[in-house]
């Protein structure tokens, strides 16, 4: 009896260095655990926190993208009409060579006839030089 005693003395001995040792090991893991639980809330918060910022960023681009595109559109709109305005200053530019080329004509044409009636008046002045001369 006395070893049987002893024998569940020392499994129990045996079972409390074990007991010792689980609870040893659970209280380890259990820390693990819980650093890794706040590794993971660390985490979350940053995720969280890049997603904010990136979303903000993001709204930001989107903006600056609108803003673009409007600038680019007056751009357009503004090129649309100073085409326009050329394309008139180039009709109206011809239209005043026209006009130009149509005056010079009108002028060499009046030019040619002053020197004719000039000539013309020369020759009747000398015509009425020479009948009073002659009266």
């Amino acid at each position: 009896l006395e070893g049987d005693i002893k024998k569940g003395e020392e499994t129990a001995e045996t079972l409390r260095k074990l007991n010792t040792v689980t609870v040893d090991r659970l209280e380890e893991v259990t820390s693990q655990g819980d650093a890794l639980t706040e590794e993971i809330k660390e985490l979350k918060t940053e995720r969280d926190t890049m997603q904010i910022t990136l979303s903000t960023k993001l709204s930001e681009v989107q903006t600056n993208l609108d803003a673009a595109i409007q600038d680019k559109e007056a751009l357009a709109e503004k090129l649309k009409g100073a085409s326009e305005d050329l394309l008139a200053k180039k009709a109206q530019v011809e239209s005043l060579e026209n006009d130009k080329s149509n005056a010079l004509e009108q002028l060499e044409l009046g030019q040619e006839k002053n020197a004719a009636d000039l000539r013309s008046f020369k020759l009747q002045e000398e015509t009425l030089r020479a009948e009073i001369k002659e009266a």
